[in-house]
C-alpha cells in the first residue's frame, strides 16, 4: 500500500476499476490498484501497488512481497534488511 502522493507515479499502469480490491474492515475499503515491478537486492518481483480510493494511505509492504523475501527486522533502529539463504544450510521446517 502506498500513500496517495506516492501512488500518482504508478497511475499510468492503473488497472480498470473491475480489478480494484475491496477489503472488509470496520467499513468496506476500496483500493485503487496498479501494476508495478519492484527490485529488492537482485530480486525482481511483479507486484500490484494499492492506495485507498478515499483517504491518504500508508507505506506498507504486503504479504505477497514479504513471502518472497528473507527479512531481518531491527526494531531498535526501525530498519529491515534482506538476507540470502546459505547454500550450505538446509531450511528448518
Amino acid at each position: 500500500m502506498l500513500e496517495v502522493e506516492d501512488y500518482k507515479f504508478f497511475m499510468r499502469g492503473e488497472l480498470s476499476r473491475d480489478y480494484w480490491r475491496i477489503y472488509s474492515t470496520l467499513a468496506n475499503l476500496m483500493m485503487r490498484a496498479a501494476r508495478a515491478i519492484v527490485i529488492i537486492d537482485d530480486i525482481e518481483l511483479k507486484i500490484y501497488v494499492e492506495t485507498p480510493y478515499f483517504g491518504h494511505g500508508k507505506r506498507l509492504l504486503g504479504r505477497e512481497v514479504i513471502n518472497k523475501l528473507i527479512l531481518i527486522p531491527d526494531g531498535l533502529d526501525k530498519r529491515c534488511c534482506t538476507a540470502q539463504r546459505s547454500p550450505n544450510l538446509k531450511a528448518l521446517r
